[in-house]
């Protein structure tokens, strides 16, 4: 296999890594978020994933990207015409955008396999 190719796999399965670790800290948080009447641990534990959520997605360029969009139009208070006023919408958004950079990268990886 050249070396190209089994570093551009490194990369893809590091990428998908890291992007699966942003995708379970924003479910978390979401998970909370989604409760009817959160306490003060509630809350705390919510911004710890939050928290741990952006500084792992910081680490990752393709992470940084992606979410420029979603960041932008949430600043604005609407991502793809859709309502974004409360954290469940946004991190909605933020998990659907992790499934599809694994995808991606699945197909990406696969083909990556198949040509080697």
């Amino acid at each position: 296999m050249p070396r190209d190719a089994k570093n551009l796999i490194k990369f893809c399965k590091k990428s998908k890594d890291q992007i699966n670790l942003v995708e379970t800290l924003g479910r978390r948080a979401l998970e909370i978020e989604k409760k009817n009447d959160l306490n003060n641990d509630d809350v705390k534990n919510r911004d710890k994933y939050l928290r741990k959520m952006v500084r792992e997605s910081d680490k990752s360029k393709i992470l940084w990207w992606a979410f420029q969009d979603v960041l932008m139009n949430s600043q604005q208070i609407t991502y793809r015409k859709e309502n974004v006023t409360d954290l469940k919408s946004f991190l909605e958004e933020i998990i659907e955008i992790c499934s599809f950079l694994k995808e991606g990268i699945n197909e990406t990886e696969a083909t990556l396999l198949r040509l080697v």
